[in-house]
């Protein structure tokens, strides 16, 4: 059998299987989607991408003394969800199981819909490079921003098809994705709803373009999207405004709401340079070491870092717009696109591949869609480098955002046998396959490590530390083990960590923090280290930048003295100097 012969039988079998699934398609996705589901945890192995979801797991089990609804970061109704769950089975990691069933959902969502919208089999082979661009991101490498998103972009999927085919259980399905997505993080959903109204404004563009349908008709489509998407948007703001409202009334957590606000404003957007602010500091106090301190995230000393404190530096380190900042800023924003497209990862490859199929592929009204998405993707890259927020998670929702816009609106009806587009879309699912076992051979590697080099002496020290009541720890934060990224599926049991405080995390004067530190008479992590009798200092990297704080800010001489070596672990008793 000859090469084109073999194609032709290929795209022949592409053909026959694709008459099949239309008759069931909903059931082929749910089966497609559990597969990739199924290979993402028992193939790959899964893991927090950063330590917010071990602390906020970790805080919705309780581990620190009682079950919290409240977890910052998350909507205090995932947080009701979660402690319900907890209640009924403390044994499974509900945190993770909640976010996987999210996403498989938004991602059957997602995929349905993209193979529907196309016609003669174009919509499986992109429903299949949306998958394999992506699917590591959401079922990988689990983070909280990125599944808030993920869940955002199925609800407006559903949505645009529920009120296209005037089918209320995909609206409903919607609607349900995309309240869970502003509850799980509505940053999130905030960020796509660009992405999300520019598909509303062209679905309505291709409606209103098309001369067969009547007016009226046209004008009832329009009502539609209207009433369906202000019940949308009135859900979401209102479980929202009640959220805030459950932080404002609720006490210790209104302070801490406003602490936490501006600490973020300070830390994530890096207001902490000593070398651009060093007279700033110096001029409000701030010592060198104060900076490095906070900047490392050893900053539990509410008596020092303070609201007034952060709003004053805040207020100090703003910088006027000059020429210096745009040529630095143009600078930085090619360094980090360059560095992003340089990684090649499959959400890179993906989303640009699709972007550039879309404009030698599609027709000429593609463009405007085209265009529309690559100019929201430079404004939200630079106003988030900008804030100092461009991180690699909002990265995979901006090209997620750009693929999505494009793909959904992309009107490319070559026929399955025919056209270069085809050939093109082809090829780049066998690249993302080459990618994603790429991805694999990385994951299964770095986990080995772990299990070789760190895990086991990870999970002893943690034991010892929550069996041993007798001493309250203190930890340095970028040597705390309790925020182990590989325990996606391993819940700890509650108040396990209820004498374990760490030098700096959001949960800083939360009165999660402040009730443990109660307990030991003190809301001082650095005043505990050798006021507190009971108390052990953990810490690997900052020991001596610990004692010199206390030295400058609370005029007393301490010493430590290291009186074991644990799993790895340098553990200090810090004490006072005699005179």
């Amino acid at each position: 059998m000859n090469k084109r012969g073999g194609r032709m039988k290929i795209d022949e079998f592409v053909l026959k299987l694709g008459k099949k699934m239309e008759k069931k398609p909903l059931l082929f996705w749910l089966i497609m989607n559990a597969f990739f589901l199924l290979i993402s945890i028992f193939l790959f192995h899964p893991y927090f991408e950063t330590n917010d979801d071990a602390i906020m797991a970790l805080m919705a089990e309780g581990a620190y003394g009682q079950r919290e609804e409240h977890l910052v970061y998350m909507s205090i109704f995932a947080g009701k969800l979660l402690k319900l769950l907890y209640g009924l089975c403390p044994s499974i990691r509900w945190y993770s199981l909640v976010q996987y069933g999210v996403l498989f959902s938004a991602f059957t969502g997602i995929t349905y819909v993209l193979a529907r919208s196309k016609r003669e089999g174009d919509g499986y082979f992109t429903a299949l490079i949306f998958l394999l661009a992506f699917f590591t991101e959401g079922y990988v490498a689990l983070q909280y921003t990125k599944t808030g998103a993920i869940a955002a972009f199925g609800a407006y999927a559903l949505l645009f098809y529920g009120v296209d085919r005037k089918s209320k259980k995909s609206i409903g399905v919607g609607i349900l994705l995309g309240i869970v997505s502003s509850c799980l993080r509505f940053k999130s959903f905030l960020v796509t709803l660009p992405f999300g109204a520019g598909v509303g404004i062209f679905q309505l563009y291709k409606l209103w373009k098309r001369p067969e349908i009547e007016k009226k008709e046209k004008k009832e489509v329009l009502r539609n999207y209207v009433l369906v998407f202000a019940c949308f948007f009135g859900f979401i703001f209102f479980l929202e405004n009640v959220n805030l409202s459950s932080y404002k009334r609720t006490e210790g957590w209104k302070e801490y709401w406003a602490f936490n606000k501006k600490r973020e404003e300070v830390m994530d957007y890096q207001k902490l340079d000593y070398v651009r602010f060093g007279e700033v500091f110096e001029g409000e106090g701030v010592s060198e070491n104060d900076v490095l301190s906070y900047s490392t995230w050893q900053f539990a000393a509410p008596d020092i870092f303070h609201l007034e404190w952060l709003e004053n530096i805040l207020d100090a380190t703003n910088v006027p717009i000059t020429g210096e900042t745009i040529s630095k800023f143009v600078r930085d924003y090619a360094g980090e696109l360059y560095k992003f497209l340089y990684s090649l990862n499959t959400y890179v490859i993906g989303g640009v591949s699709m972007f550039l199929i879309k404009i030698f592929y599609g027709k000429r009204r593609d463009l405007l869609p085209a265009v529309y998405g690559l100019c929201l993707f430079f404004l939200l890259t630079g106003y988030f480098l900008l804030k100092g927020r461009w991180t690699y998670r909002t990265s995979v929702i901006f090209f997620m955002g750009m693929f999505f816009l494009l793909v959904f609106y992309w009107e490319n009806k070559v026929e399955s046998s025919l056209g270069e587009g085809k050939t093109a879309m082809k090829v780049l699912l066998g690249v993302l396959i080459f990618l994603n076992a790429g991805i694999w051979m990385k994951n299964t590697f770095d986990y080995k490590r772990e299990v070789r080099e760190s895990m086991s002496r990870i999970s002893q020290f943690n034991e010892m530390i929550s069996r041993d009541k007798e001493h309250f720890y203190l930890i340095d934060t970028f040597t705390d083990p309790t925020f182990y990224q590989w325990t996606v599926f391993s819940p700890e049991e509650i108040g396990c960590y209820d004498n374990v405080s760490s030098f700096g995390t959001w949960m800083t004067n939360s009165p999660i923090a402040l009730n443990i530190l109660k307990k030991y008479g003190i809301d001082n992590c650095y005043k505990g280290a050798y006021m507190v009798p009971e108390a052990l200092v953990v810490d690997n990297f900052f020991i001596k930048e610990k004692l010199l704080y206390i030295k400058e800010h609370y005029g007393v001489n301490t010493k430590a003295k290291e009186v074991e070596e644990a799993f790895g672990f340098h553990i200090y008793k810090v004490e006072e100097e005699k005179k």
